[in-house]
């Protein structure tokens, strides 16, 4: 229900769902419960809420997510290029959370400690896969988008943003 009425509020949370799918498909213990109703009968519900809004948005011609995956023409140094600055506005957009949390927990030097201290951390469970699926999926999503030549926009910094900042 989650996705499917989040897809009607904005298709940024496909930069969510699409790495934690891979993440789906990759790790073993979640392949497991692909074999089990529970998935099916979560996207099956997700399709029927999402699908008035989308037989409607394909009947119009006019998307959002269209409008989101256009391509613009260029060199690969351009799409290099234009993937660097928007992960530059990524980090940029991060600060004032950094800033927040910094606030919270004592100080930037606790905040690097603990970043420092998770980033050495194997993640085996399956709540440090999700974190990590989904703090850093939607970054290499749009990077591999932006690599194939899709234009990045700024309004993809809302995904980033809240991926990193749950992270």
């Amino acid at each position: 229900m989650a996705v499917g009425l989040g897809l009607w509020a904005k298709y940024a949370i496909g930069h969510l769902l699409v790495p934690l799918g891979v993440a789906f498909l990759l790790v073993p213990e979640w392949r497991r419960r692909a074999y089990t109703p529970g998935p099916w009968l979560a996207l099956g519900l997700a399709i029927l809420i999402i699908l008035p809004h989308a037989l409607d948005a394909l009947d119009k011609g006019a998307t959002t997510l269209t409008f989101a995956v256009r391509t613009w023409p260029g060199s690969w140094f351009k799409r290099l290029e234009r993937g660097g600055v928007f992960l530059l506005d990524s980090a940029l957009v991060s600060v004032p959370m950094a800033i927040i949390a910094a606030s919270f927990v004592g100080g930037f030097r606790v905040l690097g400690a603990a970043i420092a201290a998770r980033l050495r951390q194997p993640f085996v469970t399956r709540l440090d896969i999700f974190l990590h699926a989904a703090a850093f999926g939607p970054i290499a999503l749009i990077a591999i988008a932006t690599l194939l030549g899709v234009a990045p926009r700024h309004l993809w910094l809302t995904p980033v943003a809240l991926s990193l900042g749950a992270w």
